[in-house]
């Protein structure tokens, strides 16, 4: 059996990983078929039904669980149990998750691949408020020359929306929480929100191609805090 867990907030980098597994799998199998499992298409029954039909699951296939994360408790038994018996699998989640020890217990043989995004990021994204310009906006021609500008601006609008729905009852451990409030602070009664519409719009104009240069763009943004 070959399986894999690939997962961390790099999502650049978990998903260049997941497409290198796919293209060994398939060079080692050739002829061999990607079953990709999703969370919103995912139905326990039918998904049973469905897998006692060899014919429908030959064994040369390769399976990729996309979001291991988001599948239910009771999801994850049915497709452990289905999975345990084949012979190539690629698990992945776009997050840090604590799955891997569970995913060993039913795949001993579980190899893992853990990408976390870069402290020079975080640093950047608890710089991020009004008036703060002189730091990071260097900061971020910094950070720039180090990673991917589609991921800085990935966890830029990550971190944002979740300075937007963070509130004292938020699940996040006590350090964090505490460190973000102060963040979300230090933004004016609809300033953050402002600025977070103001992400999703360069966002959609940068995929439809009616932006020339994303990175000016951004700085742009970024300076009018």
């Amino acid at each position: 059996m070959m399986a894999f867990y690939v997962y961390g907030d790099n999502v650049l980098l978990v998903q260049n990983k997941v497409s290198s597994l796919l293209s060994w799998l398939r060079e080692k199998t050739p002829g061999a078929k990607v079953v990709s499992i999703e969370k919103n298409s995912f139905n326990p029954l039918s998904f049973q039904e469905k897998a006692r039909s060899l014919s429908f699951f030959p064994e040369t296939n390769i399976y990729l669980i996309n979001q291991l994360k988001s599948f239910s408790p009771k999801d994850k038994e049915v497709l452990f149990s289905f999975l345990s018996a084949k012979k190539m699998i690629i698990f992945w989640d776009k997050e840090k998750t604590s799955l891997s020890a569970t995913l060993k217990k039913h795949f001993p043989q579980l190899k893992t691949f853990y990408f976390p995004q870069p402290k020079i990021i975080f640093k950047l994204l608890e710089s991020i408020f009004p008036g703060n310009q002189s730091v990071f906006l260097p900061l971020f021609q910094k950070v720039i020359k180090e990673q991917p500008l589609e991921l800085v601006f990935y966890f830029l609008k990550k971190h944002c929306h979740q300075l937007l729905v963070l509130s004292p009852k938020s699940n996040l451990p006590p350090w964090q929480k505490k460190k973000l409030l102060s963040q979300k602070e230090k933004f004016p009664e609809d300033k953050l929100v402002s600025f977070y519409s103001q992400l999703i719009t360069l966002e959609y104009k940068n995929r439809k191609g009616e932006i020339p240069e994303l990175e000016l763009a951004l700085v742009n943004l970024l300076a009018t805090l």
